[in-house]
């Protein structure tokens, strides 16, 4: 009978390296072809497996009410009103959720940053870039 060793040292590099890859996708949020990029909006954030490594540590959980996968950091919209529900982070114990709209125009490019609040410890604003 065969044995197969696994070296598990090696592993965590690989793995690292995996969740940083995936921290940084992009995911078409409308149905049929692909548009140019003077026809939709851009919205950006850190992913929600990027969000511990992110000096930014905001992700969208979903939009329009279609959940937005892990790895995603950056969307891509229609123009027009949209609701994002965005979760930030205070620290490593404390974050809260939030609901946003976006009112987001054609070639447009936004940024869901995390600003801190006392009251819930951090909020989330969109700025245009």
């Amino acid at each position: 009978m065969s044995c197969i060793r696994v070296r598990h040292r090696g592993a965590w590099p690989v793995a690292a390296a995996l969740v940083l890859l995936s921290a940084c996708a992009t995911a078409r949020m409308y149905e049929g072809e692909a548009r140019l990029s003077e026809e939709v909006a851009v919205i950006q954030s850190a992913s929600q497996l990027g969000v511990l490594f992110s000096p930014n540590p905001v992700y969208v959980k979903s939009i329009d009410g279609r959940q937005v996968a892990a790895g995603v950091s950056e969307l891509v919209v229609e123009p027009g009103e949209h609701i994002l529900v965005a979760r930030c982070r205070a620290n490593l114990i404390y974050g809260s959720t939030h609901t946003v709209e976006l009112v987001a125009q054609a070639g447009e490019t936004y940024r869901l940053e995390s600003a801190p609040n006392p009251t819930t410890r951090c909020s989330v604003r969109i700025t245009e870039e």
